[in-house]
């Protein structure tokens, strides 16, 4: 069966498949040229749908490829040039390219032809309104999920067994990789109040289902939330997870005031009211926990619940100093366990991680997880670790995929932004912001979930209980046996507490 697709407006006949389409009239410019953007979900056909025929036989297996395509179709039937900005926007193992650099290679793949072009790719999160301004068309695919979906599936098996071209030469598929990559696929941008932009991972909630806010800490980025993501996406659960400040594809300004908790908790919130969510459980880890111990403070009636990863509730701290708090904990704990906060503060604590990146990243990671006792936590010891290039085994629950996305991210930024949080917390600068929090909002009354750690030395459960007892009175407890990265280590026991406790928490 054959059928000719004609054009309302160009009016040619331009390919046979199974049926006849009218496509809708083009304006172009009024002069014969046609500049035309292809947007649509992952998978609706703007550019490439790869269904699979398998035709068994006797001991024999045939993969037939077929590619139907908008972009591409409409290229032939005027005859203008195609523009893939996925593959301007992808590079050699899966290399992001920068928002001005991309800007840079659209411009030219435009500027190279007559005047007529159509691309396809959705990347206003980085090319902000610069094709839309110059297009004389657009066209917005939009087909139900139950079409695209088994596309998005299936483009994707064909790319992982070699039956069809990667999204853009030198970045080939595995299963990991296309686990990932459908994950960045799902952020966007929002510049706050305060000038700065947070890059995020959203999506919507649905059938009722409450919204998450998950806060990374240090040193961290959103997709390390990548188990609870898919885990709470595929239940319905809205998902709003940003790179923190001086992180990922949010800014980092230089200034380590910028960095102060109650800003930090202000922009969680301006993030969530642009996207119209209300209904809010916030969970924080490591320095996300402190985040959302702020947001607790400060935004408490904002959200239906708070939960904290390795490191508990924190109520503001308006006396103690850095060296006080540490002298207590020491004797708390028999043995020192914020002694890094001294060289994270340091002048060279950036140029150093950057020199000896491998070390740190073996030393966050790493596979045994009594170590950090010793190499990181006393003064002074992951500075001599660190310039010996000291090495150790790393955790197995770190996959290969994410360690890239660790090595692209944070040699673009290195760790300057990161470590103001240290420098704020150090130089007292936050002690003096907390001074702002009334007394009558330390409490917490809303439902909160703790989740400890026990082999983290770091964060040991024990520091948590005080405050959980004091200030929270409709706390849940469990506790993990696993290290500080218990996100990453238990994603399937993380997430299934979380949900009973989020769930018992709406009851």
């Amino acid at each position: 069966m054959t059928t000719t697709i004609e054009s309302a407006g160009p009016g040619r006949e331009v390919a046979e498949m199974n049926e006849t389409h009218i496509l809708p009239p083009l304006l172009g410019d009024g002069e014969g040229k046609y500049r035309i953007l292809v947007l649509g979900n992952s998978g609706s056909g703007k550019e490439s749908v790869i269904p699979i025929v398998w035709s068994y036989g006797f001991n024999r297996v045939t993969f037939v490829t077929l590619q139907s395509t908008t972009a591409r179709v409409l290229s032939m039937i005027l005859s203008v040039p195609f523009i893939s900005i996925d593959e301007l926007h992808w590079g050699p193992n899966w290399y992001q390219a920068p928002a001005a650099e991309l800007i840079e290679k659209v411009q030219k793949a435009m500027d190279d032809t007559d005047g007529s072009w159509i691309a396809e790719g959705d990347y206003m999160h980085k090319l902000n309104s610069y094709v839309v301004d110059r297009a004389t068309d657009v066209i917005w695919l939009d087909p139900p999920l139950m079409l695209y979906l088994p596309r998005i599936f299936t483009r994707t098996i064909a790319r992982i067994l070699g039956f069809a071209p990667p999204c853009a030469p030198g970045c080939p598929e595995s299963v990991r990789e296309a686990f990932f990559t459908s994950i960045l696929l799902g952020y966007k941008d929002f510049t706050t109040s305060r000038g700065l932009k947070y890059h995020y991972y959203f999506s919507a909630a649905e059938g009722g289902k409450p919204t998450i806010l998950f806060v990374h800490g240090f040193p961290s980025l959103s997709v390390d939330w990548h188990n609870q993501i898919t885990y709470f996406k595929a239940k319905g659960y809205g998902l709003v997870v940003p790179d923190q400040l001086g992180y990922g594809g949010t800014d980092a300004p230089e200034d380590a005031n910028a960095y102060l908790h109650s800003l930090l908790a202000k922009d969680q919130v301006e993030i969530l009211e642009h996207e119209n969510v209300k209904e809010v459980f916030a969970v924080g880890h490591d320095w996300g926990a402190k985040t959302t111990s702020v947001i607790a403070n400060l935004f408490q009636d904002r959200f239906l619940g708070f939960g904290f990863l390795s490191l508990g509730y924190l109520p503001p701290n308006t006396e103690l100093t850095y060296e006080q708090t540490g002298e207590l904990l020491k004797q708390a704990l028999g043995y020192e366990n914020f002694g890094y906060w001294g060289f994270f503060s340091a002048p060279d604590a950036n140029e150093t991680i950057q020199k000896h990146k491998e070390s740190f990243w073996d030393l966050v990671h790493a596979r045994d997880s009594r170590l950090p006792k010793y190499a990181f936590c006393p003064t002074g010891a992951i500075r001599v670790w660190l310039e010996s290039d000291s090495r150790t085994a790393h955790a197995p629950y770190v996959a290969k995929e994410l360690s890239q996305i660790y090595e692209k991210e944070f040699t673009k930024n290195g760790y300057h932004g990161p470590l103001n949080f240290y420098k704020v917390a150090v130089s007292g600068a936050d002690m003096e912001d907390a001074k702002a929090i009334p007394l009558a909002q330390y409490p917490i009354s809303k439902p909160v979930f703790f989740g400890g750690t026990s082999k983290d030395v770091v964060c040991p459960p024990a520091l948590a209980g005080r405050s959980l007892a004091q200030f929270c009175p409709k706390a849940t407890t469990h506790i993990f046996e696993a290290g500080h990265w218990v996100l990453l280590e238990k994603p399937d026991e993380v997430n299934a507490e979380l949900e009973k406790w989020i769930e018992s928490s709406l009851a």
